[in-house]
């Protein structure tokens, strides 16, 4: 693919300058590229990024889910549109976007700042994704503990039951506070920034679904509910939109970590070792096996 063409052709950018981002995943589904134009003291940076066909829906789900939370005045990597309006472009058998490029440095989640800033954050977002929806992306509950990954997996019975029994209590818990949430909010996704902002970026995984689904995906990623307690409690005082269900946090916990069951299970059967590989896979696994029947 002519990238330099297509960024002309569709986008009006001109006198670009490409450097191929080489990931776990490059040269397989996705190819990804640092993009730099009008080099000197008005130069602006982008990432362009193509997907095979079977990951259009994602991110075409993700860009618009940008789009949608950088109202909020947080910097996502928001998607550039291209001449006449659109975001997504059909190309080469996949699709392809031009993605604002956040310069900062990523949290490491390590200590309780950290989790501050990551509560106060998705609070932030959340007051621009709050009753909004996608017309693609992942549709609220996808597991799936029928799927052969492990209901034919005699050696997995215990795990689909905990998986079974996580997604039941989650659908017993009545409405809860619903809109556009990032998916998965990792410390690295958060990024500080020179001007003491912070951002989040890598929407690829963004869903509608209940907002809370974001604060127990950040409190998964820094440890438990015990160490992310400034996370909520930040996220609290910034009036987040899922603070009202705040007290389902623990229930929520268990469905988050049988979305890691469902996940690294399907990837360990079909065996799909792209970005991770076949140990990463194993590891997850474990990990969410640990969180759902030895306590998280």
């Amino acid at each position: 693919m002519d990238v330099e063409a297509v960024l002309r052709e569709r986008w009006g950018l001109v006198d670009t300058v490409l450097e191929p981002h080489e990931g776990p995943t490059a040269g397989m589904d996705s190819r990804t590229w640092w993009v730099t134009t009008d080099v000197g003291p008005s130069t602006r940076r982008y990432v362009a990024k193509w997907v095979a066909d079977d990951a259009v829906g994602s991110l075409a789900a993700g860009v618009a889910a940008a789009a949608l939370a950088e109202t909020s005045g947080v910097a996502t990597g928001a998607p550039l549109e291209m001449v006449g309006g659109d975001r997504v472009l059909l190309v080469e058998g996949g699709s392809m976007v031009l993605l604002h490029r956040v310069e900062g440095e990523p949290l490491d989640g390590s200590g309780p700042d950290d989790a501050a800033v990551v509560g106060a954050t998705l609070a932030r977002v959340h007051a621009a994704t709050a009753g909004q929806d996608l017309v693609l992306g992942l549709r609220w509950p996808w597991v799936e503990p029928d799927g052969p990954h492990l209901a034919d997996r005699p050696d997995q019975a215990d795990l689909r039951a905990a998986v079974v029994g996580a997604l039941a209590a989650v659908e017993a818990l009545g409405p809860l506070v619903t809109g556009v949430a990032h998916g998965d909010p990792a410390p690295e996704a958060f990024l500080r920034c020179a001007d003491g902002s912070t951002a989040l970026i890598d929407w690829a995984s963004a869903l509608a679904g209940p907002l809370l689904y974001d604060v127990v995906s950040a409190v998964m990623y820094l440890g438990g509910l015990d160490a992310a307690e400034p996370l909520v409690a930040s996220y609290a005082g910034a009036g987040g939109a899922a603070a009202p269900d705040l007290p389902h946090l623990a229930t929520m916990l268990r469905f988050r970590w049988a979305v890691q069951a469902d996940y690294f299970a399907r990837r360990v059967a079909t065996g799909d070792v792209t970005g991770t590989g076949a140990a990463g896979d194993e590891k997850g696994l474990e990990d969410a096996r640990r969180g759902l029947l030895g306590g998280s």
